[in-house]
């Protein structure tokens, strides 16, 4: 994450007592390329001193010096207010992008102590709310091959369908829920969310190695748009569900398929243009879908 420190840092009075080499370390815990939208940071003596040039030793004495501040435990460093810093607080903030990304980080610790750690820094958090990950997600090939076990013993719609659990994740659940209220638009004939289309693009989204886009309403709507031309409770409507070099199934000709990409990323580099010209991290999923379209219109150049 793209951390910043604030000008109020230097006259906290915490941070005026502490010592240069303390200075130093407490920057690096607020600031390092590893740390995470909670303020956590993985870490091992080896890569601390190659950033710092300082021992380890210098962490454990920072954490020692301003405890209420700071928390260096099994592997891992914490700046405790490190979302109110970053990104303050109350309604506005729990109304916002950058808070579903904090509820997501926080839904994967499974560590009790940093979970009461992070939940006392950032009271907007509701305690207890959300669902606990022991284990880390499973990798795309993982997901694959479950579903290849569920297609062979038949699904809840016949065999050769696969079979989405009735237990969902509590962000599945989310979506799946926002998705049966959403009505459709009707400037652009884009009709309601199909549960089986909605099932698929889960999980292709959950075995993304970037994870889930911040703004997931945009992100689902926009795939629907592009989908809803093609898609029936059947499946694609060409039956042969082949795809032409963009990846648009072939009913779509190349010159729609580069007239949707096109639009699409103009809509994508007027929010990043936004965000530089604002100085604001751009939405992740604007940043890899510029890249996807790049490719697809690259596929599609000798069409």
């Amino acid at each position: 994450m793209d951390a910043k420190i604030k000008g109020s840092f230097w006259t906290d009075d915490g941070i005026g007592t502490l010592t240069e080499s303390q200075k130093l370390t407490a920057v690096w815990v607020m600031s390092n390329p590893q740390v995470s939208i909670i303020g956590v940071t993985k870490i091992s003596a080896r890569a601390f001193k190659f950033e710092t040039g300082q021992p380890i030793e210098a962490l454990t004495s920072l954490c020692e010096a301003l405890p209420s501040a700071f928390i260096y435990r099994d592997g891992l460093v914490v700046a405790r207010n490190f979302v109110r810093h970053q990104f303050g607080g109350g309604d506005s903030f729990r109304r916002s992008n950058i808070f579903k990304a904090v509820e997501t980080a926080f839904g994967h610790i499974s560590l009790p102590w940093l979970r009461t750690v992070i939940e006392e820094s950032c009271p907007d958090l509701k305690l207890g709310s959300l669902k606990v990950i022991t284990s880390p997600p499973k990798s795309l090939e993982g997901q694959r091959a479950e579903q290849r076990k569920s297609r062979a013993v038949g699904g809840e719609g016949g065999p050769g369908e696969t079979h989405f659990s009735e237990v969902a994740s509590a962000k599945d659940a989310k979506v799946i829920a926002w998705a049966e209220t959403w009505p459709g638009e009707v400037a652009s004939g884009t009709p309601k969310i199909p549960k089986k289309w909605l099932h698929g693009w889960l999980a292709k989204i959950n075995g993304r190695a970037m994870g889930w886009p911040q703004n997931w309403e945009y992100a689902v709507i926009s795939d629907w748009r592009v989908a809803s031309k093609f898609f029936t409770e059947g499946g694609l409507q060409n039956s042969g569900n082949k795809k032409n070099a963009a990846g648009f199934p072939d009913a779509r000709t190349p010159a729609q398929a580069r007239y949707a990409l096109d639009k699409e990323m103009a809509e994508i580099k007027a929010r990043l243009d936004d965000c530089d010209d604002r100085d604001k991290e751009p939405d992740r999923f604007d940043v890899v879908r510029e890249k996807e379209i790049r490719l697809q219109l690259e596929g599609l150049a000798g069409s």
